[in-house]
């Protein structure tokens, strides 16, 4: 049972069903979309941060294969935690049209 009282459902949708439908690039944008008008609750390892804040209300930060950190997108996606993870200097702003972090990647100076 879900916490707003709804039974929890289930269920699967094959890759080729998604891509039939809509590109691979949009296919996590979608499904983000499509998660919060079912109130549902969805686990997904998602590596491009900039659509992970766009879709997750909830990130899990994880290095070595251990947690680290756990958080909403604004708390999670921040420079200084990048850094530790990733090793990569950041910039993070707020997308003026979804209001959530955008990370641009700085190149060093190597």
């Amino acid at each position: 049972m879900a916490e707003s009282g709804v039974p929890a459902k289930s269920f699967r949708v094959s890759p080729a069903e998604v891509s039939a439908r809509v590109s691979a690039a949009d296919a996590p944008m979608i499904g983000g979309v499509f998660v919060k008008k079912q109130n549902l609750t969805v686990f997904s390892s998602v590596h491009d941060l900039n659509i992970a804040a766009c879709c997750c209300d909830r990130i899990v930060l994880m290095k070595a294969g251990k947690i680290v950190d756990v958080g909403p997108p604004e708390e999670m996606f921040v420079p200084e935690k990048i850094k530790f993870l990733f090793g990569v200097d950041t910039q993070a702003t707020v997308n003026s049209v979804t209001g959530k972090p955008n990370i641009v990647f700085i190149p060093s100076e190597e």
